[in-house]
């Protein structure tokens, strides 16, 4: 699809449907571990595999900005017809993902448990979750190499094919959940054993799809390497946005810790309603991929007015699916979490904790991500890391340690609180940014036309 020309909201919707199932697939990993446990094993494995969270974002998130990275990049050399350096930020992105998908790998097997005990993870669960966190991590430089081929390919304007390869896998991940579990009585090692087996099939995938590609993003595995250009303007978008990503898991460390504090009631409802929220917030947040490559291709191509035109209407869309699904989500969420939670309906009601403080504020997420799709788009990305420091981390940190460390509030709906009030604060500094910079960037730019 050539984003920089034809009917803005038709191609908004047509672009990021694709983008958003790609995302809900995505989910399934996760969530079918989840389901597949709390059928078929209980509550403490439910509570073993989402303790992993945060300690498997922290590692997997600064990676995964360099992604952005690439699809920004490739983005602009396609609007720009630069098909050398298309094909240079390609055979870049490649091996980037496999070096830093095997270092993660390793660092991340070997700091597993120090890691998880640092979260307070409670005992009757710590091998457990060890187990699942160690198999889960040997299948990221899959996931990397998923995830930068895709970007790649979103770049291009082609979003249904990374849905294909990613249902595919999805159901190859069900059903190996279920044989797994149930017949090899495997427990979280199975379900994290089918989880990695997904990764490399959906990466074999996009690979594949890359090698059969006729244009300028066609990938030769003869020619992969580092070059030293397209390598840099993949890290000046891409480091920024994995530091700004890596701290979400850092600052959702602490609060784990002290969900953990509160015991396995609290860890299983808490991780059964954030399995539920990843659904609600991929039908959000995904505006922002369709913002980031719309806005890459119409900057190369110095169409201003369509970067303006489309940021409108990717605001107008998430806004109105961030109400309207949160709403059901609220709603339906005692028979969801019942779904993950089969052997105690008192970890439901601690799960019910979370959905109705953190819930409502997810069309607030929203605004931020097409607001910052933008400013990444035209290469602007240290301003919404320095934003989410500020507070994504700064404001959780500060309002834990004021409503639980000096007022002694240390309960579910505090500690959730602080999602709401960081992502509140942190849309009204992005829109901010992103005003200032349309003055400074896209305004002369449309001048000089």
């Amino acid at each position: 699809m050539n984003l920089t020309v034809g009917k803005i909201p038709k191609k908004v919707i047509i672009y990021t449907i694709p983008v958003i199932l790609t995302a809900l697939v995505q989910l399934l990993f996760n969530a079918a571990d989840l389901v597949v446990v709390g059928q078929f094993c209980g509550s403490a494995s439910v509570a073993a595999v989402g303790s992993t969270t945060s300690f498997t974002h922290l590692f997997i998130e600064l990676f995964l900005g360099f992604a952005t990275g690439v699809g920004a990049s490739t983005a602009r050399a396609i609007g720009a017809n630069d098909d050398d350096r298309i094909s240079k930020v390609v055979h870049t992105a490649i091996p980037l993902a496999l070096t830093s998908g095997t270092v993660m790998a390793v660092a991340g097997i070997l700091l597993s448990k120090p890691g998880l005990r640092l979260l307070n993870t409670p005992e009757d669960i710590l091998d457990l979750a060890t187990a699942y966190i160690q198999i889960y991590f040997a299948g990221i430089p899959a996931m990397l190499v998923y995830n930068f081929g895709t970007a790649v390919i979103n770049a291009n304007g082609d979003t249904k094919k990374p849905l294909r390869y990613l249902t595919i896998s999805g159901i190859a991940n069900i059903v190996m959940n279920v044989i797994f579990v149930v017949a090899f009585k495997l427990d979280v090692v199975g379900v994290a054993l089918a989880t990695t087996i997904s990764q490399c099939i959906s990466a074999g995938l996009v690979v594949l799809n890359l090698m059969k590609r006729t244009d300028a993003s066609r990938l030769d595995l003869h020619r992969l390497g580092f070059d030293g250009d397209a390598l840099k303007g993949i890290v000046s978008v891409g480091l920024p946005t994995g530091l700004q990503n890596s701290l979400y898991p850092i600052a959702n460390m602490t609060i784990q810790s002290h969900i953990n504090a509160l015991g396995s009631l609290a860890v299983a409802g808490c991780s059964a309603a954030t399995s539920v929220a990843g659904f609600v917030g991929a039908f959000v947040s995904n505006f922002y991929t369709t913002s980031l490559n719309f806005t890459g291709q119409n900057f190369g191509a110095k169409k201003v007015k369509r970067i303006y035109s489309q940021a409108r209407y990717c605001l107008l869309f998430s806004v109105i699916t961030g109400v309207v699904v949160s709403a059901l989500a609220i709603l339906f969420a005692r028979p969801l979490l019942g779904i993950y939670l089969t052997d105690s309906p008192a970890a439901i009601e601690e799960g019910l904790k979370k959905v109705y403080v953190m819930y409502p504020f997810y069309a607030v997420t929203g605004v931020t991500g097409v607001l910052t799709g933008v400013l990444r788009g035209i290469g602007v990305s240290v301003p919404s890391m320095v934003i989410s420091i500020f507070s994504i981390f700064g404001v959780r940190m500060l309002w834990l340690f004021i409503m639980i460390g000096i007022l002694g509030f240390n309960n579910l709906y505090v500690i959730q609180a602080s999602f709401s009030v960081s992502w509140t604060i942190q849309a009204l500094l992005v829109a901010v940014t992103y005003f200032y910079y349309k003055k400074k960037i896209l305004v002369p730019l449309e001048n000089a036309q």
